[in-house]
């Protein structure tokens, strides 16, 4: 008779397999997260200081000369333009297209400052602008 050793009892793989599930469903979530948009952001800025600009005009009988005269009843802080790089507020400006205007404007994609000059939708340079007339 020959004399065997114990078999060992076989180890399973469910743990592994299971931790290898719980890591791509991580991984999953994580890249379904909601992610900032900035282009929505600043037209939802836009939005709200432009209702915020008719509200004035509507009550004083013609648009602010600065922005910041908004402050008082129609907007409780001036939006920030999430495409300024030092997240500073919108702009509000006479263009250089029509300076007896005015335009409320955010810097857009490419992140620099044309005064209100709007975007060309071939090249994409420009500001993403609200004519105030």
């Amino acid at each position: 008779m020959l004399d065997r050793a114990p078999l060992r009892p076989r180890r399973s793989r469910a743990p592994l397999a299971l931790l290898a599930v719980a890591l791509l469903a991580a991984v999953a979530v994580w890249q379904l997260r909601p992610r900032p948009d900035p282009l929505r952001e600043a037209y939802a800025a836009l939005e709200q200081t432009a209702f915020a600009l008719e509200a004035y005009r509507a009550r004083e009988g013609s648009y602010p000369a600065v922005i910041e005269a908004l402050l008082k009843q129609d907007l409780v802080g001036l939006p920030r333009d999430p495409f300024d790089p030092d997240g500073g507020p919108l702009r509000y400006a006479a263009p250089p297209s029509n300076p007896d205007g005015r335009v409320l404007y955010s810097l857009g994609p490419d992140r620099l400052d044309q005064r209100g000059t709007p975007r060309d939708p071939i090249t994409l340079a420009g500001d993403l602008c609200v004519p105030v007339r």
